[in-house]
């Protein structure tokens, strides 16, 4: 058997140092790498996510703040826009006030207190063979909303101006849902030439 040389010795050891390297790195290092990046990947899609998630999350820290702040806007609301504490005379000052802002001159103003339908359900009709008179004359307001019918003013104002004026006057008013043009009559006027006199009747919703 031929003993290998010194030179031989030393390329056979390079050659299986070599073969351990590509070896280790085709099996070792090459898997965990390509392993890393996965996982790497996946953190990165589960990181988005819940950045996602957080801002898309309530702050649940204001709330007691925030339904305080909600009870007072909705007390608010109720004292500008529920009308049930109107009386004639905020009935009269309304009216007359508004008439005049459109150059209207005011003639005449009469308010009754009514009711209108019984209030039903969305979508239930009436059934006219069955309808039967509600008596309201000594219910309070709160009664008449437990009875469900909806008390309201009936306001008739007669007026004299230019149509356009009362046109812009009842444009103006109708905005206010609560308040609805029931009539309106016009004739010309027999005391200004040019200028008409009109008879317009209101309902005003106490809600």
């Amino acid at each position: 058997m031929k003993t290998l040389t010194h030179r031989e010795k030393t390329l056979l050891y390079i050659l299986l140092l070599l073969l351990i390297c590509v070896g280790g790195w085709m099996f070792l290092i090459q898997p965990s790498l390509t392993r890393q990046r996965i996982l790497k990947n996946e953190y990165d899609t589960l990181k988005g996510t819940y950045q996602t998630l957080e801002s898309s999350q309530m702050d649940y820290s204001t709330l007691d703040e925030d339904m305080k702040n909600a009870a007072n806007k909705y007390a608010e609301l109720s004292e500008r826009f529920y009308k049930t504490t109107f009386n004639s005379e905020d009935v009269d000052d309304l009216y007359t006030k508004k008439t005049v802002n459109y150059a209207l001159l005011p003639l005449d103003l009469s308010i009754k207190f009514s009711v209108t339908d019984t209030i039903k359900p969305f979508g239930e009709t009436k059934e006219e063979d069955t309808k039967t008179e509600t008596k309201t004359e000594d219910q309070t307001i709160e009664e008449m909303f437990a009875s469900k019918v909806m008390p309201c003013y009936e306001v008739t104002q007669r007026v004299r101006g230019l149509p356009e004026n009362v046109y812009a006057y009842i444009e103006d008013m109708n905005a206010d849902k609560g308040m609805q043009l029931a009539t309106l009559v016009a004739a010309p006027s027999t005391t200004v030439k040019g200028q008409y006199e009109f008879t317009l009747t209101f309902i005003l919703y106490l809600i």
